[in-house]
This record gives structure tokens, sequence and C-alpha cells, in this order.
């Protein structure tokens, strides 16, 4: 056998027997247990009553307050206009050839397409490390970083 396959099966086997190891130290619970009997001599294994669940917490339920119908505006009151959500656009300014937008706010998302140096269009929502926008007749999320993102007035 080849030398540089020998090694890379043996560095393949490092990598499993590393993730398997690391996967059992964070639910050592999975494992069955093996003692021996000395007085018998003989050896019991056994599984585990049962795999522990992750728990979660339940979330909060928080009430909202009824809307009290508001009494008619005198027409010598001005009525203040509501304050609106800014509105952004962006514009690509990443160096390499392409930008990928991909189908969720993760690295591992499917690329559902890309963005040119100086491709420009419309946000629809901000998040603190991604963007998600609207692209010819894409949507999906880019990195902020690589955006240049401005407010319209």
């Amino acid at each position: 056998m080849n030398r540089k396959v020998a090694y890379l099966i043996m560095l393949s086997l490092y990598v499993i027997v590393g993730i398997g190891a690391l996967c059992i130290m964070k639910n050592p619970g999975i494992l069955p247990s093996f003692s021996i009997d000395i007085a018998s001599k003989e050896a019991v294994l056994s599984a585990p009553e049962s795999i522990p669940e992750k728990v979660t917490e339940p979330e909060e339920v928080v009430s909202q307050p009824t809307p009290q119908p508001e009494a008619p505006a005198e027409a010598s009151e001005e009525v203040p206009e509501e304050k609106k959500e800014p509105q952004y656009t962006y514009t690509a300014i990443q160096r390499s050839k392409k930008l990928h937008i991909r189908k969720g706010p993760s690295l591992e998302d499917e690329i559902i397409g890309f963005l040119l140096p100086g491709d420009s269009g419309e946000v629809i929502s901000i998040g603190e490390e991604w963007v998600y926008l609207k692209h010819e007749a894409l949507e999906g999320y880019v990195f902020k970083e690589y955006l240049k993102l401005t407010e319209i007035e």
C-alpha cells in the first residue's frame, strides 16, 4: 500500500474517533455500562435506563393589553404622524467576485444566489450578523459585513 494512502487512512480514523469521543463527552448517558461480578465471574452489560432528553424551558407568555377605543380627535387638533420603521437599501461591497445569498442566516444554509460587487437592492430586515434582502426575484440572507446599508428617507 502506498505510504500516502496509509497516512490518509490513519488520519481519517483519527478524525472519526475524535468526533465520536466528542459526541460521547457531550452525552455520556448514551453508552451502556459494563461490569464484572467477581463472585460469579459473570460479565454484566446494562443499557442506560433512558436516554436523557433535552429539557427546554417554557416560553413566558406576555399578555398584551386590549386596545381601548380612542375618543374622536377634534378637528382643530393636528394628528401626529406615526413613526415608521427605517427602511434601507444595500450595496454589495465585497472584494471577491461573488457574494453568496443563502436560504437561511448561517454559513451551513444552502446557497441560492450571488451578488456581484456593486449590486444593490431592497433590505427586508437586518439582524446582528445577517441581512435578509431582496435581489431581483430572490429573497435570502447575506452576511452584513459585506454590505453597505443606506437608510431611505
